[in-house]
């Protein structure tokens, strides 16, 4: 949903049809805005049938009409469920009303949660996913032509290897995540213990607290998809990206890793290898390929605490910028469940 003084809309992309449906008052300033997200949103039409609802439309200003005759002569089907907003479409059109067809859609009231909000929140939450892909096959990343120094290639080696250990994944972890909308100070956080069960994750809720709205909207749909789908990403590997080491620490390589080709879920940035185990100790970048129009940028970071050739613990956090709604953050934080203690007794004296 967007707010703009008296003015309420969203944006439905259905199979068939990209829907605008208005609420209250479109006049004055909210029309220029207005037709901005139109023509943002125009991007993604791609042959649908195009409407923009006006059932709740409690008034219009002149400025405004002309908007929606602009619309209409362009192709735009005008949905009036009303008297009143079936005298404003023919005051428009100029013609008597006829009422959509089926390819347009019902007709919803714009409300909160059925707005461009949810559209970005599902794409926060799919890129969520992406994190997390299944395992990998190990690859050797020896180049042929011998770019990498041999000390940069013995570490990749090391990584392959260690891409097939699913390691927290599939581990029992204390899992905690948080969700919020700075822009709206709304916020929610739930703790949870996650376990490996059958091939799939299940989780036992221990806290729940925040906003309603956060909870369901955002956390709820990432524990939806995290335990009934399948995870979506490329693995970071030689045939996926391409790593160009940047700097040794002596106990880290950095390499910067860019994708292949520009897909879903693929990330450009830096990824941290410990140089003994293989292992990441940090990712950092963006997705090369926004999941939705409605979200400008996506940045993601990754922190993993190594102990003793395991890693024990990954702090996720997600920031992503929309269109029409502010800013939407997520983060996620995993720790082995008696993987410490574990650690420390088998490498004790």
């Amino acid at each position: 949903m967007i707010k703009m003084s008296g003015l309420l809309f969203y944006m439905h992309d259905g199979p068939k049809a990209f829907r605008f449906e208005l609420s209250g008052n479109l006049s004055g300033v909210e029309v220029g805005k207005l037709d901005q997200a139109w023509r943002t949103a125009s991007s993604t039409f791609d042959g649908k049938a195009l409407a923009v609802d006006i059932t709740f439309l409690t008034g219009s200003d002149e400025s405004g009409r002309q908007l929606l005759r602009r619309w209409s002569r362009a192709g735009a089907r005008v949905v009036a469920n009303s008297r009143e907003s079936r005298l404003l479409a023919e005051s428009v059109t100029g013609q008597p009303y006829a009422s959509s067809d089926h390819a347009v859609g019902q007709t919803f009231e714009p409300r909160f949660t059925s707005s461009a909000f949810r559209a970005a929140v599902a794409a926060l939450i799919f890129t969520a996913t992406l994190l997390f892909p299944a395992t990998a096959s190990a690859e050797r990343f020896v180049d042929k032509g011998g770019e990498k120094s041999d000390e940069a290639s013995a570490v990749l080696e090391r990584y392959s290897a260690a891409l097939s250990d699913r390691g927290l994944d599939t581990a029992t972890v204390n899992f905690e995540i948080e969700a919020s909308l700075p822009g709206l100070q709304k916020r929610a956080r739930i703790e949870a213990i996650r376990r490996w069960t059958d091939g799939k994750r299940e989780y036992q809720f221990v806290t729940i607290e925040g906003d309603r709205l956060v909870r369901n909207e955002m956390i709820a749909r990432y524990f939806a998809i995290d335990t009934e789908k399948a995870p979506l990403a490329a693995p970071i590997t030689k045939s996926n990206y391409r790593f160009r080491l940047v700097t040794n620490t002596g106990t880290v390589s950095v390499f910067q890793i860019t994708p292949r080709r520009k897909r879903k879920g693929m990330i450009a940035g830096e990824l941290w290898i410990d140089n003994q185990t293989g292992l990441v100790t940090h990712l950092a970048g963006r997705l090369v390929k926004s999941p939705s129009m409605m979200l400008r940028q996506i940045g993601i970071s990754q922190e993993m605490e190594i102990r003793h050739g395991a890693t024990l613990a990954r702090e996720t956090h997600l920031q992503i910028d929309t269109r029409f709604t502010g800013r939407a953050e997520l983060t996620i934080r995993e720790r082995a469940r008696g993987v410490e203690a574990e650690v420390v007794k088998n490498v004790a004296p």
